[in-house]
């Protein structure tokens, strides 16, 4: 299955559609007559983006945890349930997913490309850091 290049659907795609409709995938299963196909991928979608958000949290919340086990955090965030889930780092973490919404409005655009912008600069300084720190623990 393939999509032409000159697809209206997929040309409007890249000027203001936001929608999953929108997806090269999808446009490709219903110029193949398959009615339930994009519904299938659109739900793939989503379960993909939880499970991603929810490893994020996840990760986010035993950081917390760690550093302020290590004294590097404040202290509330070393306290966890009875199951050691540590709470605190979740409602933290947690709070900066309603960040998303703020890309609502065409204004809040720019800002919130600033934000991705600096979540993939601190991703790479990570990647930089265990890149470095790995091979000289062994």
């Amino acid at each position: 299955m393939s999509v032409p290049y000159t697809n209206t659907e997929l040309i409007g795609a890249t000027k203001s559609s936001t929608s999953a409709a929108a997806s090269p995938f999808v446009i490709a299963v219903q110029l193949a007559h398959i009615s339930v196909f994009p519904d299938v991928v659109n739900a793939c979608l989503l379960v993909f983006v939880i499970s991603a958000a929810d490893s994020d949290i996840y990760v986010g919340s035993r950081t917390l945890y760690g550093l302020a086990r290590d004294g590097q955090a404040p202290r509330i965030f070393q306290c966890t349930n009875t199951k050691g889930v540590p709470l605190w780092g979740i409602g933290l973490t947690s709070l900066f997913t309603t960040l998303a919404y703020m890309n609502v409005t065409e204004d809040s655009s720019t800002v919130f490309g600033y934000l991705i912008s600096l979540v993939t600069v601190f991703g790479l300084f990570i990647s930089k850091g265990w890149s470095t720190s790995c091979p000289s623990r062994c």
